[in-house]
């Protein structure tokens, strides 16, 4: 190129042009070379320690998202239904308060509060039949596992002044002696007994 330029035959802005390009080439051509060189080489351990550093803090950003994950999800300790939700959608709870109600189908007992007059037949052990009108007046047999240490309120009171007295009323608790489909919390039993 130069030596067209010297003889006439190149203008001179298509000289300055080359010229332009083979600078920018012989730069290009530094920078590629500067960039094997730390290839091969390998990195200043100022850059290993900031890649690193940037390496920790993006693991620390995923973890603290994968903690979020977990603290939106509930397991129940055990099998069971869920009777109710407290919160509503997009309420704030604090730690510690309820969110679920469960309610375990497998471990069911029917409570009957019983005069004390009538506790002489019952024993803790005692076997009892009981009628659930839900399941069809189903005959089911209990055992007692559960009479109150304590009388309660009094379901009787005295009507003479003198010679008789308020009977109180006992919690009994009697469980079921097999499972029983379909038998739920809240559910009437009837009890009789002579």
């Amino acid at each position: 190129m130069e030596s067209l330029y010297g003889d006439g035959v190149l203008p001179a802005q298509q000289m300055d042009e080359a010229q332009a390009r083979y600078i920018a080439a012989q730069r290009t051509t530094e920078a590629a070379k500067a960039v094997y060189d730390m290839a091969i080489q390998g990195a200043r351990q100022e850059d290993k320690t900031s890649a690193e550093a940037m390496m920790n803090q993006a693991e620390g950003a995923v973890a603290e998202v994968e903690a979020y994950l977990k603290e939106m999800q509930l397991f129940a300790p055990l099998k069971s239904e869920v009777a109710s939700i407290v919160p509503t959608v997009g309420e704030l709870i604090t730690p510690g308060f309820p969110i679920i109600n469960l309610v375990d189908l497998e471990d069911v007992w029917v409570t009957f509060n019983l005069r004390e007059d009538l506790l002489s037949d019952i024993r803790m052990g005692s076997v009892i039949t009981a009628k659930f009108p839900a399941l069809d007046n189903r005959e089911i047999k209990l055992k007692i596992n559960y009479i109150t240490a304590l009388g309660q309120y009094a379901t009787r009171h005295a009507t003479k002044a003198s010679g008789d007295f308020d009977l109180k009323t006992f919690e009994i608790r009697g469980i079921p002696m097999g499972k029983v489909e379909g038998l739920r919390p809240g559910m009437s039993a009837l009890v009789t007994w002579n």
